[in-house]
């Protein structure tokens, strides 16, 4: 009986640690083989009506083509970006480049926004990164 017992202890330790493992392996996992350095938004305090220019610096291993997803007005008056696609993403409004920057008009307020961004080489066997990045208004 002391056997079985323990054969069925060593079974369910190797059942749950299987079954439990870490999520980032096994077939279904993509690794992000694509890395945002850092965002560069120039000015990064614009005037109402005025363009930033926002820039995204990658370092990659795959060495393939992109597509910088730049969301800016999920909610209200966000702005306008300027050279790019607009679209729709998991339902939020995005804008499409395959460049690593987009200008943006900011709108008639007066106040900071924070935006995101997401990188992906379109390849089903890596990961889309995401990063975020602010721009304030300021008054005339």
């Amino acid at each position: 009986m002391k056997k079985i017992y323990w054969f069925f202890l060593v079974i369910m330790a190797l059942v749950t640690a299987c079954g439990s493992g870490p999520t980032d392996t096994g077939p279904d996992y993509y690794p992000p083989q694509t890395r945002i350095l850092k965002i560069i938004v120039r000015p990064d305090t614009v005037a109402p009506a005025d363009t930033a220019t926002i820039t995204c610096i990658i370092a990659d291993s795959t060495n393939k083509r992109f597509g910088f997803y730049w969301q800016f007005n999920e909610y209200g008056n966000y702005g306008t970006p300027v050279g790019g696609i607009d679209t729709t993403f998991e339902g939020n409004h995005v804008t499409l480049t395959y460049s690593n920057h987009i200008k943006w008009i900011a709108p008639e307020v007066n106040r900071g926004f924070e935006f995101g961004l997401w990188v992906d080489d379109g390849s089903r066997d890596s990961a889309a990164v995401e990063g975020t990045f602010s721009i304030f208004i300021k008054s005339k």
